[in-house]
């Protein structure tokens, strides 16, 4: 069967077209596989995504807040809008291609007072933006919630943080991705990442795999979130795209 494809965490099928001429994951190039990952081969769609953030940090009761996602998928780029607790609203934009682009911007709320940050969630994270840094080094395979997986560290383009990706070799979709800073040295990592995020479920709709489940956690312990979707809905674009896909104007 063949999915549709996104590389958005949230709002994503189970990523790209589960491609039937790459049975042979493992025996591509590091760059041939990141290619696939970062360029997926979807149609026009759409998909909206309902839920709540449930943070608890250490020493500390816990919080909850509402979160809703809603995606444009294109050949060529994704377009996300995220919003938090009710006011914060990020517009998030990737481009694919030879020269990706990135983009974001916020607003809603005061600055200094998001709290987006405060439940550990960036929000370039939730869109995947990541997996457009440089790559350093393909590690050893691994698996994730008994998937496969190649596994590559990449780095920021400020040099300073590096975050190591957990790609299915079926599915082509990242299930994991741990966030390490850079050592003074500035060639090897952290011993222990800062940050983990984990898809932890998923819910079919119609043709659609969407992400229903997040985890996240800090590399201490001393915090974690988890993200849950319970209302979830996708389509293809030429069938009708909803009007409150984004609820506010971009």
């Amino acid at each position: 069967m063949l999915f549709r494809s996104s590389l958005v965490v949230l709002a994503a099928l189970l990523s790209a077209v589960l491609v039937a001429a790459e049975p042979a994951a493992k025996e591509l190039s590091a760059d041939q596989f990141l290619s696939i990952v970062r360029n997926p081969p979807g149609r026009d769609s759409w998909a909206k995504m309902e839920g709540y953030a449930m943070h608890k940090r250490e020493g500390a009761r816990t919080v909850r807040a509402p979160i809703r996602m809603g995606t444009l998928f294109t050949p060529e780029r994704t377009i996300a809008q995220i919003i938090f607790n009710k006011n914060e609203i990020y517009n998030i934009g990737q481009t694919y291609g030879k020269n990706p682009q990135s983009t974001m911007e916020s607003r809603g709320f005061a600055p200094g007072k998001a709290q987006i940050g405060v439940y550990g969630i960036n929000p370039e994270d939730l869109t995947m933006n990541f997996i457009y840094w440089k790559l350093k080094v393909e590690d050893p395979a691994d698996s994730v919630r008994g998937q496969n997986c190649r596994v590559f560290t990449l780095i920021a383009p400020n040099g300073s943080d590096a975050v190591m990706v957990f790609i299915s070799t079926e599915y082509f979709f990242p299930l994991r991705a741990s966030w390490y800073k850079v050592a003074q040295d500035g060639k090897s990592l952290e011993k222990k990442p800062f940050r983990t995020l984990e898809v932890s479920g998923f819910r079919k709709e119609k043709d659609f795999w969407l992400v229903s489940r997040l985890n996240l956690s800090g590399g201490d312990g001393a915090w974690n979130t988890v993200i849950r979707f319970d209302e979830t809905s996708a389509g293809l674009s030429g069938n009708g795209i909803p009007d409150d896909v984004f609820q506010v104007s971009r």
